[in-house]
């Protein structure tokens, strides 16, 4: 049952303290459900293993389903920021450049979430930064 529909439906508030107490006591029923993957096509399963990686804890001491949640988009954004540091460490120029690009919320907010996209703008810094190395003639 979804909560946030049901109370939506309902006319109560979009956020209350119950619903959010109701939420962390949510875990997974067991039951098997079938989830169309095909727009997830275009993705290969690499840009899910930091995600993936640390919802493993949380799965195992069978917590709920929205910390397990917080703990992937966690483990997103550690991988996201590793690879933006390294890139303004290895960048030739612009590192300021590449630093507000990385840190832009909106850059945050997708390399937060349990999607590929946010290691793919990381994977762009760290493309900018080897060609600013390149550009300097420096070796890559």
């Amino acid at each position: 049952v979804d909560l946030v529909i049901l109370n939506f439906q309902a006319g109560n508030d979009p956020w209350t303290m119950s619903l959010t107490g109701d939420l962390l006591a949510m875990g997974p029923d067991g039951r098997s459900v079938y989830v169309d993957t095909r727009p997830t096509g275009a993705s290969t399963p690499l840009p899910y293993i930091p995600a993936a990686t640390a919802m493993v804890i949380p799965v195992h001491v069978d917590a709920s389903g929205v910390i397990v949640l917080w703990a992937g988009r966690l483990g997103s954004l550690a991988a996201y920021l590793a690879l933006a540091w390294a890139a303004v460490r290895s960048a030739a120029r612009f590192r300021w450049t590449l630093v507000v690009g990385a840190l832009l919320p909106l850059n945050l907010s997708l390399g937060s979430s349990v999607s590929p996209d946010g290691l793919t703008i990381a994977s762009l810094l760290v493309v900018l930064s080897m060609w600013t190395r390149v550009e300097e003639d420096e070796s890559v």
